[in-house]
């Protein structure tokens, strides 16, 4: 007798057979004693006497665990024959095969359809695709999105620090890629101070592609995008947890995921989530600000048959935060604890709604419709600090301001797939339209507020602001896209990838400080070509070329300026074999960016500010290495350099503000199996960032900094599970940033417990 998992693979072992298990299915499980001269099927059947399991073997002499049928009723309690109704019965094929949008088993995910549309190997995928699943946010204690990018390559998270507002800065390949934020496969698009917040508890997955995605998403950029997939439900599976979370910074969190079948055409799911935090950083006299989150996203499955889903995604978040991030450089420059802002001032609230489907009909084995619809409401009420050092450099002149706007965004993306034989090659074609319409608007009132002492702060009381400034917006956003793609398939072993597209985006913008109501139009067409060998033994080398096409939203965005553009060389190889839980990718590109946009954080107003190449080497690693061995790794190399500009973002020939050249991260945990220890889980890792420099000049700069990582998990059965996680274990003290004269410190030791109950 002993643990379920370690008895089946010593029968296996000592017939010298190789057996293949699902994790999920013997957690917990334990196996009665196996006596006596057996064959390896009575054996095997033997210890999962009572479990629901059963070994199926396979064609090349491996067996794999799987969910046995239900029992049939014994014959005496049978009904007779004639008075005998058989159940409907609906056989589900691949039911157990993972999906682009389903849970990703270990660390390795099999499938993608962020930069296809289409559920696609990730080998056949002719571009850097990185996928982060729930086993992996789980198990490395990532409590929002950004820390599951920490570990990914190309990308460098919280440029301006640690910042509990809930924007997700970062960057891709060198570029500021914080607006190109994608829930489901659509976009979520901001204005000024209206944030698009994602709750990673209420995410299967988070997937990175990395360079231009506009040939099927549209306004994507050229250093990629960031696309959140949902928990959904699911008709094979029911879904109950409970979690409490208690950590540093007086962290307090209850969660909740449940889930089941309603029948036997409709399943449902529920997630939840409420969260208080006290934000990292101090002011002068010792005070906190408190965040506070509350979340909840209800979805519904209708199948009613294999070829006809609906599901429907709903969502409401909350988000309360202090609005101070960064601290205020002294008459010299050096960094002083004094946080721009004011305590009991200083607040931002974050309010958001969405609502929308997912539809899927099959035709036929060779044609179907697919469709995508949301809409979105998110508010935004700001209450921060403009302030000023005087010349006697202690003396900070504060203007208080109070920012209020809302922004409504309606999306719709249809289109068919279908295959096709044309003699010896075998198509994949999808032709669709999305569609997308925004409107914005946002207004702010000022008011005086007392002056603060830089070497004496005392807070007095604020008065509400009264003067009307200016007026942003409302601005519109219309977005029609026509697309299409082919993934044709010759001679078993290569893969040609053609996509094109056209956009139209028209904006408007009716700001105060324009005068009056001024509109533009931009026309685009935009592609992807691509090769791909997939060689012997799960090899894929891939050469690609592809473009973007991003146009001007948001007050200031000068909408009669040229949209954003960019192109992309990428050459890459990725390695997965057939029946192992591992990937490997590597790739070079060359990219470059043109009518760069971004927000000058002074002033908050959008500029156009030249032009970017860069050039680079990413790797990655990701996958079991062992039977109880896991492990990601990641490498990338940056060359990014000014093509065309002298501004505050870029000069010719200098490197962008905030881009490391180099940044590498290991990740390993290990799963103890033996029946002292079983169930103990046990991890840790590290991660480099390189030099950034401050300014576009290049003539400051901060330096490299690696932080240390560390989690502990034990499974008391199969219902409970106690974590706890570190991030930054040794508690470096760190600035990400020295850009615009504020200093924006690193994240800070956090320490997570975490006990999870699923029944």
């Amino acid at each position: 007798a002993g643990p379920l998992d370690a008895t089946l693979t010593g029968i296996a072992r000592r017939a010298g057979r190789i057996i293949v298990i699902d994790p999920a299915l013997v957690s917990g499980r334990t196996a009665g004693p196996v006596r006596g001269s057996l064959t390896l099927e009575q054996a095997f059947a033997q210890a999962l006497t009572g479990s629901g399991l059963e070994i199926a073997p396979g064609g090349d002499g491996s067996y794999t665990l799987k969910k046995a049928p239900p029992a049939l009723p014994k014959p005496e309690t049978a009904a007779p024959l004639k008075e005998a109704v058989l159940p409907v019965v609906t056989v589900r094929a691949g039911g157990e095969r993972e999906t682009a949008t389903g849970p990703v088993v270990g660390y390795a995910a099999k499938r993608s359809a962020t930069a296809t549309k289409t559920d696609t190997p990730i080998t056949e995928v002719p571009q850097s695709v990185s996928v982060i699943g729930r086993e992996e946010i789980d198990t490395k204690g990532m409590r929002e999105v950004l820390d599951t990018l920490n570990y990914t390559p190309g990308v460098f998270t919280r440029t301006y620090g640690r910042d509990d507002r809930g924007y997700e800065f970062l960057t891709l390949r060198g570029f500021d890629s914080s607006t190109h934020n994608y829930l489901d496969g659509l976009a979520q698009l901001g204005f000024l101070d209206i944030g698009q917040m994602t709750e990673v508890y209420g995410m299967e997955r988070i997937e990175v592609l990395r360079g231009p995605s506009s040939a099927t998403f549209g306004q994507g950029d050229v250093g990629g995008i960031v696309n959140r997939v949902s928990k959904r439900p699911s008709l094979n599976d029911s879904i109950r947890e409970a979690q409490v979370q208690l950590g540093s910074f007086k962290h307090r969190q209850l969660a909740i995921d449940y889930g089941d079948r309603i029948g036997d055409d409709f399943a449902f799911r529920l997630v939840g989530l409420a969260r208080s935090t006290d934000d990292q950083a101090k002011y002068p006299g010792g005070e906190r600000a408190e965040t506070k989150r509350q979340y909840f996203a209800p979805s519904l499955l209708w199948q009613p048959s294999a070829a006809t889903s609906l599901t429907l995604l709903a969502s409401t978040l909350r988000h309360e935060a202090g609005d101070d991030v960064g601290y205020v450089a002294d008459s010299n420059g050096r960094p002083t604890n004094v946080r721009e802002g004011d305590p009991r001032y200083s607040r931002i609230t974050h309010k958001a709604w969405t609502l929308g489907y997912e539809f899927r009909h099959d035709f036929s084995d060779n044609l179907g419709f697919r469709q995508k619809f949301r809409y979105a409401d998110r508010e935004t009420d700001k209450h921060h600090i403009w302030s000023s050092l005087q010349a006697d450099g202690r003396t900070f002149t504060r203007t208080a301001v109070y920012h209020f706007g809302d922004l409504k965004q309606t999306s719709l993306d249809s289109f068919f797939e279908g295959r096709l034989q044309t003699g010896g090659v075998a198509h994949r074609l999808i032709a669709g339209v999305d569609w997308t319409r925004v409107r914005a608007k946002e207004q702010y009132l000022t008011g005086s507020a007392p002056d603060l002492d830089l070497l004496n702060p005392v807070y007095l009381t604020i008065p509400a602001p009264n003067t009307l400034g200016d007026v942003f917006g409302p601005n519109n956003l219309r977005n029609v896209g026509l697309y299409v793609q082919d993934q044709a398939k010759f001679a078993d072993r290569w893969l040609l990838t053609l996509s094109g597209r056209h956009d139209t985006a028209k904006g408007e913008d009716s700001s105060s400080s324009r005068g009056g109501s001024q509109s533009s139009t931009h026309k685009a067409w935009t592609g992807r070509a691509a090769l791909t060998w997939l060689a012997p033994g799960g090899w894929a080398p891939y050469v690609s070329y592809g473009t973007s096409f991003q146009p001007a939203f948001g007050a200031f965005d000068a909408l009669d300026e040229k949209p954003t553009e960019g192109k992309q060389w990428e050459a890459g190889v990725k390695y997965q074999p057939k029946n192992g839980d591992l990937l490997l990718t590597a790739a070079v590109f060359d990219l470059e960016k043109t009518n760069i946009t971004v927000t000058n954080p002074l002033s908050g107003i959008s500029e156009q500010v030249g032009a970017v190449r860069s050039r680079g080497l990413e790797l990655e690693a990701k996958g079991k290495l062992m039977p109880d061995l896991f492990a990601t790794a990641s490498f990338t190399y940056n060359d990014i350099k000014g093509r065309k500009g002298d501004t505050w973002y870029v000069e010719q020939g200098k490197t962008p503000i905030q881009a490391p050249k180099q940044m590498a991260s290991l990740w390993l945990d290990y799963t103890f199996r033996d029946s002292g220890l079983h169930g103990l889980n046990i991890g840790a890792g590290a991660r480099y960032v390189g030099k950034r420099w401050d300014d576009a000049a290049n003539t400051k700069s901060q330096p490299g900094f690696t932080l240390f990582d560390a989690s502990l998990r034990y499974d008391l059965d199969s219902h409970w599970r106690l974590a706890l996680n570190a991030t930054n274990l040794f508690n470096k003290r760190y600035y990400t940033s020295n850009a615009f004269d504020g200093w924006y410190r690193g994240e800070e030791r956090t320490v997570t417990a975490t006990a999870t109950y699923r029944w």
